[in-house]
This record gives structure tokens, sequence and C-alpha cells, in this order.
């Protein structure tokens, strides 16, 4: 029972602070599911099937919502299997340890 609520739980703290999405999204930002590290290193991959590109990223603290970190994109990466376009979006710079998303 109390895993039940804990499934609960989780469920609905993931999904409550989701940004709106589109249904259809052409772009994704992967990342590592497990975390990183405060002082270790710390990349994202924003990849695209459309031909669009980014300049820049933010790391958003969760709770709050504001901006933590920012930072330009970096070398567009290419075309890497169904995709595009990709950058790497490092930041390894911000050490503060909490919950975050990356915004591109």
């Amino acid at each position: 029972m109390k895993y039940t609520w804990l499934l609960i739980f989780i469920l609905f703290n993931t999904s409550w602070n989701k940004p709106l999405q589109t249904k259809d999204p052409t772009s994704w930002i992967r990342i590592n599911l497990l975390g990183y590290k405060p002082s270790g290193i710390k990349v994202a991959v924003w990849c695209s099937k459309d031909e669009k590109t980014i300049q820049n990223f933010q790391l958003i603290d969760s709770a709050s919502n504001k901006v933590v970190f920012e930072a330009k994109a970096g070398k567009n990466f290419g075309t890497y299997g169904p995709f595009s376009q990709t950058f790497r979006l490092n930041f390894s710079a911000y050490k503060i340890p909490g919950r975050y998303y990356l915004k591109a």
C-alpha cells in the first residue's frame, strides 16, 4: 500500500511542474535520467528532426521556475540518427545541488 502512495506521489509531482508541450514535438533535450553530481561533468544533448538551431539554453530551478544558469549552446554537431541537428548543452559550471530542468 505504501508503494502505491509513493508511486502516486511521484507521478503527480513529476507531471505538475512540466511546461506545456506541443502534441507533436520535433525537438528534444536528452538528459542523464540518473542525475548529475554537483562537481561532475553535466552535459545534455538538444536534438531536432527539423533544420532549426538554438543559440543558448537555460537551467531552471524546478521549485521556483527561476533561471539559475544560462549558457551558449555551443557547436552544432549536425546529423545523428534520425535527427537533423544536435547540440551539446554543457552546464558543468553549475555546482549547486537541487532539482532542475533544461530549456532551449
